[in-house]
């Protein structure tokens, strides 16, 4: 990718995140509003400014994939630490404060909250990894050393930031603090394993099984599952 293309990527990636903050915490509209916004910004603007850089093989490429059965594993993983991680600091999480704010901003309650589950572990997931892991990460990654590790660490971090938008009120500092190493970490994880293949199927196949956790312990904080 050529500087002026790297740059015009990153500037809107960056606009794109801060944009999105602001319909998150301060225009603070309901959840429809929000996942349209979303949509729009990850993916048919991404879209829009890909086709502009020229053809380019799609990022939900199949063939040539790894082993299902290792992405499953990986999935299964990916589900259990998040239980696991629950289950070691959810007493410090305040979920009456949490289902709170999930009513009052997002318009999320027990009779719609297992459609918005689906909708998460669908739809989000996959339109979070084409825009960090395929828009940003494998179009910035190059042959040279220091490029790869830009993308790395710049498709990372931003990943880690767009989401402490959506749960800086819900965890205090130290639960914040692990979960953005949490991110971190899962950020560098989807890139290492969407790069051999040059696609975000793996990744995100990893990421819905862990949204789906997430949903589960929601389930469980409106009391709609044991």
């Amino acid at each position: 990718m050529d500087k002026t293309k790297k740059t015009m990527l990153i500037a809107y990636s960056l606009l794109a995140v801060v944009f999105l903050y602001i319909i998150e915490q301060i225009l603070m509209p309901g959840y429809i509003v929000k996942s349209i916004s979303k949509v729009m910004i990850f993916f048919v603007g991404a879209s829009l400014l890909q086709n502009a850089f020229g053809k380019r093989k799609s990022f939900f490429r199949i063939k040539g994939l790894v082993s299902l059965k290792k992405i499953g594993l990986l999935g299964l993983g990916a589900f259990s630490s998040v239980m696991a991680a629950y289950a070691l600091l959810g007493s410090q999480m305040d979920a009456g404060s949490i289902i709170g704010e999930m009513e009052s901003s997002l318009n999320i309650n027990r009779g719609n909250f297992m459609a918005v589950g689906i909708y998460i572990i669908l739809v989000n997931a996959a339109i979070e990894e084409y825009f960090f892991r395929g828009f940003l990460f494998l179009n910035l990654k190059n042959n040279s050393s220091g490029e790869r590790l830009f993308a790395y660490i710049y498709s990372s971090l931003l990943f880690s930031i767009y989401h402490l938008s959506i749960f800086k009120t819900w965890f205090d500092a130290k639960l914040i603090a692990v979960a953005i190493l949490g991110l971190l970490s899962a950020g560098f994880f989807f890139n290492y394993i969407d790069e051999k293949d040059d696609t975000i199927i793996c990744s995100y196949i990893i990421h819905a099984c862990g949204d789906a956790a997430i949903i589960l312990i929601g389930l469980k904080m409106f009391e709609l599952a044991q």
